[in-house]
C-alpha cells in the first residue's frame, strides 16, 4: 500500500476497459485476504477529480471528487497487503493519466482488454438491458450515437469509441514505467483464470496461491426476455418487502441471480455490423499489438459469408 503519513492510498488500480471482466477482477480481489480493495466500484476519482455534479446529474451520488472523500475510501485499511480500486472509466478518460500519476506516481496499474468489436455489443446489450438503450438493433443504435467526450460522463451510446486502447493506453505508458503496467486480455481470463489470478495477485505483490470463486458469472449483458421480469428484478415493490422478510438473504440472491440470467438472451452479432468495426479497429489494433506484445490477429478475423 502506498502510505503518506497515516494516509493509505491505492498500491493499484484496475483501470478498464468497461465491460471486459472488470466486475469478475473487482470480485476476486475482494475475495483474497491480502487485498483491501475499494468498497465502492467505480469511484472514479481520478477522472472527475475537482468537478461538481448538480444533484440532478447521475454521477451526483455516484462518483467521488475530492481527495478527502478519496482518502476517506481506505479508512478501513488494516494489514492487508495491497489496497486497490476498480474504475474503468479511468482507461478512456485523458484526465486520469495525469491525475493518477500526480497522486500516486508509483501505483501499478492493471487493464483488462476485450476485442473491442465484442466490447462494443456487450456496452450495447448492458445498456439495453438497463433500460438506457431504446432499440434492440445493434445497427440502429450505432448510428445514433451522441457527440460527447469520452471525458463527460452520462448514460449515453458511443459504443466504439471506449475501443480504441492504443489510443488509451498509449497515455499512460507515456507516463509510467512500464513494469508498473500489466495488460491482460478477457480471453486470458475465460479461458487460464488460475494462472491469469495467479499473475495479477503476483503482480500487485500478495499470495498467488489463492484460490478464488470462479463459478459465478458477473455484470452478464443481454436483452431481457421480458421488461417486466426485469423490472421486477431490479426495482423496489411490495412483493419483493415481503420476500425479504421471508427468505434468507443468501438464498433470495442466488435465485434472483439465476432468474436474471434466465431472463436474457444475447442475439448474435451481424456478420455485416462485425465486418464493418474490425475495419474501424483495425489500425487501432495492429498499433496495440505492439504496444504491449500480445498477438491479436484474432480480433481482426472477419466472419464467414
Amino acid at each position: 500500500m502506498l502510505r503518506s503519513t497515516n494516509v493509505v492510498m491505492p498500491s493499484f488500480l484496475v483501470i478498464g476497459a468497461a465491460k471486459a471482466g472488470t466486475t469478475a477482477v473487482n470480485q476476486f480481489f475482494a475475495e483474497h485476504p491480502e487485498v483491501y480493495i475499494c468498497p465502492v466500484q467505480e469511484p472514479r476519482f481520478f477522472s472527475f477529480e475537482g468537478q461538481k455534479f448538480s444533484p440532478d446529474h447521475p454521477l451526483h451520488a455516484k462518483t467521488v471528487t475530492t481527495i478527502e472523500e478519496y482518502r476517506a475510501l481506505f479508512d478501513g485499511v488494516t494489514d492487508e497487503k495491497a489496497v486497490g480500486e476498480v474504475s474503468p472509466s479511468y482507461l478512456h478518460n485523458t484526465r486520469a493519466p495525469g491525475n493518477i500519476q500526480a497522486h500516486l506516481p508509483d501505483v501499478r496499474l492493471i487493464a483488462v482488454l476485450r476485442n473491442p468489436v465484442d466490447r462494443a455489443y456487450s456496452h450495447f446489450l448492458h445498456y439495453v438491458k438497463g433500460g438506457t438503450e431504446t432499440t434492440t438493433d445493434f445497427a440502429s443504435a450505432l448510428n445514433d450515437v451522441e457527440g460527447l467526450s469520452l471525458d463527460d460522463w452520462k448514460p449515453r451510446r458511443d459504443y466504439v469509441r471506449f475501443g480504441f486502447y492504443h489510443e488509451q493506453l498509449s497515455r499512460y505508458f507515456a507516463r509510467f514505467d512500464p513494469k508498473q503496467i500489466k495488460v491482460y486480455l478477457f480471453e486470458d481470463l475465460r479461458r487460464e483464470p488460475e494462472e491469469t489470478l495467479k499473475d495479477v495477485y503476483r503482480f500487485v505483490g500478495v499470495d498467488d496461491t489463492f484460490l478464488p470463486d470462479y463459478s459465478k458469472q458477473h455484470n452478464v449483458s443481454g436483452i431481457p426476455r421480458s421488461r417486466a421480469l426485469r423490472s421486477f428484478l431490479d426495482r423496489p415493490n411490495a412483493a419483493k418487502s415481503f420476500l425479504r422478510r421471508c427468505i434468507p438473504g443468501p438464498v433470495r440472491r442466488r435465485t434472483a441471480d439465476i432468474v436474471r440470467l434466465r431472463n436474457l438472451r444475447k442475439p448474435e452479432l451481424s456478420k455485416t455490423v462485425r465486418a464493418e468495426l474490425v475495419e474501424v479497429f483495425r489500425d487501432d489494433v495492429l498499433q496495440l499489438q505492439e504496444l504491449i506484445g500480445r498477438d491479436l490477429s484474432k480480433w481482426l478475423e472477419l466472419p464467414a459469408s
